[in-house]
């Protein structure tokens, strides 16, 4: 084993073997090619492909007063949602030369704020924050003092943010009419508690609305509130949704994240219950779970989910991340990522 680490390549040791000056390399790394003729650019190019050079980061940052680190704070990294959007936001940024640091937030405000405190005293040039909470007056303190801050999927009430997040309401709306269409009765929403999260806020919001509008007076008695995501507590639920079985008529249950969409339907084994016959059951895939396998059609008898592209609300908190980076004084932007429904059997009564 060699006693010191191999030299690193430096721009002296690429302008010596391209037979140029380092202040002509330093202008090809910057892109600078006005007072530089092809052969020159090529000759360069060639020499820096060859040595494998990767310009210095730390030098880079001096001159350019950036840390080129990035804080991200996620709400709950182990939530397989969060690892989509982990990834999303590495592959845009990384690229660039921008080191994301993500720190976990556990669901608990207290600690998002040490987290985002702590970033900001090591110096990043930004922050992607995937909030515990939209009641949130510390990150825009943040905000206010200059922290580039972008939102990723989760909304902070009382100031305008940068923000990239998958669309919510809508979808719910759609889900709702496609369940009534299909006859099932009572449409029940299966969520936790939803004040404080703006994606889950808005799935009710998207709920209710169109339950009043096909006729339904009391929405909120159709929604069932699920504090811890376990199997128990789902067989409790759908139990009682059973209980409340209309004559002649099938319920069905919107699971309000992945999570309580598997627990639901673990619980329909559990009881011995039939999809679509005994009951309707759907929620979202947002786990990015359909580049490696497609789970909802390998649970029998398939099963109807609404897509929340979780990597690409990562990827585009990114890009608005190093928008404003570039761009400080442009107009705050709200980028929506579309959700789409994929309707298989479980929700399927009537032939389509």
């Amino acid at each position: 084993m060699p006693d010191t680490l191999p030299k690193r390549t430096t721009i002296l040791d690429i302008a010596r073997a391209a037979g140029v000056s380092k202040t002509t390399v330093s202008r090809f790394l910057n892109g600078k090619y006005e007072y530089m003729s092809s052969q020159t650019r090529e000759r360069i190019q060639t020499v820096i492909s060859l040595s494998n050079y990767r310009p210095s980061n730390i030098a880079r940052s001096l001159k350019n007063q950036r840390s080129m680190l990035v804080g991200v704070a996620i709400a709950d990294i182990q939530n397989p949602f969060s690892a989509s959007l982990i990834r999303g936001i590495g592959d845009i940024l990384m690229p660039q030369d921008y080191v994301p640091v993500f720190m976990n937030s556990e669901n608990a405000l207290s600690r998002e704020q040490e987290l985002i405190e702590s970033l900001v005293a090591r110096g990043v040039d930004g922050l992607i924050v995937n909030t515990v909470s939209c009641q949130n007056p510390f990150i825009i303190e943040t905000a206010c003092k200059g922290v580039p801050v972008v939102l990723c999927d989760r909304q902070v009430a009382d100031y305008t943010f940068d923000i990239a997040y998958a669309e919510c309401k809508a979808i719910l709306s759609t889900v709702v009419r496609h369940l009534y269409e299909q006859g099932f009765w009572p449409i029940t929403l299966f969520t936790q508690p939803y004040e404080t999260i703006s994606p889950r806020k808005l799935r009710v919001e998207g709920f209710t609305q169109t339950m009043r509008a096909i006729g339904c007076k009391d929405p909120q008695a159709y929604i069932y509130l699920i504090d811890d995501l376990q199997e128990n507590t789902a067989i409790e639920q759908t139990k009682r949704l059973m209980q409340q079985k209309v004559p002649g008529k099938t319920p069905a249950v919107i699971a309000g994240n992945s999570v309580m969409l598997i627990q639901v339907l673990l619980a329909v084994r559990r009881m011995g219950l039939c999809m679509p016959q005994d009951i309707g059951v759907c929620g979202p895939d947002d786990w990015d779970w359909g580049e490696h396998m497609n789970w909802s059609e390998i649970i029998q008898p398939g099963i109807t989910t609404f897509t929340v592209p979780a990597y690409e609300v990562g990827a585009a908190t990114a890009r608005v991340l190093l928008k404003r980076l570039k761009n400080p004084q442009e107009p705050k932007q709200s980028v929506v990522i579309p959700s789409s429904l994929q309707i298989r059997a479980s929700t399927l009564l009537q032939n389509p």
